[in-house]
């Protein structure tokens, strides 16, 4: 895999605040992806978590938060622009509720939505490749499942 994640997104806000003295003197890696250059940076700055992005060692992108709820999402946002080389959006699809929500849409469901369904519940994985050549097959998977890494994508040109 191209990409290391050293943090999920929501550990973030509990490592920086295990951390903080650290991460006012330092830069920790969060994340990173070796093909591309990218790497993600966490520190300290006037109180709050910094998150900083780098190319080549050269930073390119900061954002600050301000509550566990903000680090997480602005990490997510983080990992997703700037270390996956594709967008994968994921939709619940349940035959019980015709409903159906994706991450994109920022909406979650809640844990007594999730405990409530007593059918099986499925994913429909979709791979996005952001303009770069075709897209892999959307993969439908059980709750809990594990699917297997797309093939690595190729453009004519790079």
């Amino acid at each position: 895999m191209a990409f290391e994640i050293g943090l999920k997104p929501n550990q973030v806000w509990d490592f920086y605040n295990k951390n903080v003295a650290r991460l006012a003197d330092e830069m920790v890696s969060i994340a990173k992806n070796g093909h591309t250059g990218y790497e993600i940076f966490l520190t300290e700055e006037e109180g709050v978590p910094m998150i900083s992005v780098y190319k080549d060692d050269k930073m390119i992108y900061e954002e600050g938060a301000v509550s566990e709820s903000d680090t997480e999402k602005t990490v997510r946002e983080i990992y997703q622009k700037y270390l996956l080389p594709m967008v994968v959006v994921v939709t619940k699809d349940n035959k019980k509720n015709e409903e159906t929500t994706t991450e994109e849409d920022g909406e979650e469901s809640s844990e007594e939505e999730m405990t409530e369904l007593t059918e099986a519940v499925t994913f429909t994985v979709t791979f996005d490749a952001n303009g770069h050549g075709t897209a892999p097959a959307d993969v439908i998977a059980e709750q809990d499942a594990t699917i297997s890494e797309p093939d690595a994508l190729s453009e004519d040109g790079y």
